[in-house]
C-alpha cells in the first residue's frame, strides 16, 4: 500500500511542477503581451500624428500648386476699344 501512496505523491509532485512551469510561462507571456500592447498604442498614436501632418502638408502643396498654375497662365488680353480698332484699321 505504501508504494501506491508513493506513486500518487510522485504524480502529484510532477503535476505541481508542470503547473508552476506553466504558471511562469503564462506570466512571462502576459508581460510580453502588455509590452506589445503599449508599443502598438504608441505606434498608433504616432501613425495618427503622421496622418494629420500628411494632410497639412498635402493641403499646403495643393495651395502652392494652384498659385503656380495661376502664375503660369498668360495675362488676359486687354480689350481694345471699338473706336481704336476702327481707326487702326483705316
Amino acid at each position: 500500500m505504501r508504494t501506491d501512496h508513493g506513486e500518487e505523491e510522485g504524480a502529484r509532485l510532477q503535476l505541481e511542477r508542470r503547473w508552476f512551469a506553466l504558471d511562469r510561462a503564462v506570466s512571462r507571456l502576459q508581460q510580453e503581451c502588455e509590452l506589445l500592447e503599449g508599443l502598438v498604442q504608441a505606434m498608433h498614436a504616432d501613425w495618427r500624428a503622421s496622418r494629420a501632418r500628411l494632410a497639412e502638408l498635402s493641403a499646403a502643396r495643393d495651395q502652392l500648386e494652384e498659385s503656380l498654375s495661376r502664375l503660369d497662365q498668360p495675362p488676359p488680353a486687354q480689350a481694345i476699344p471699338a473706336s481704336r480698332a476702327l481707326s487702326s484699321a483705316a
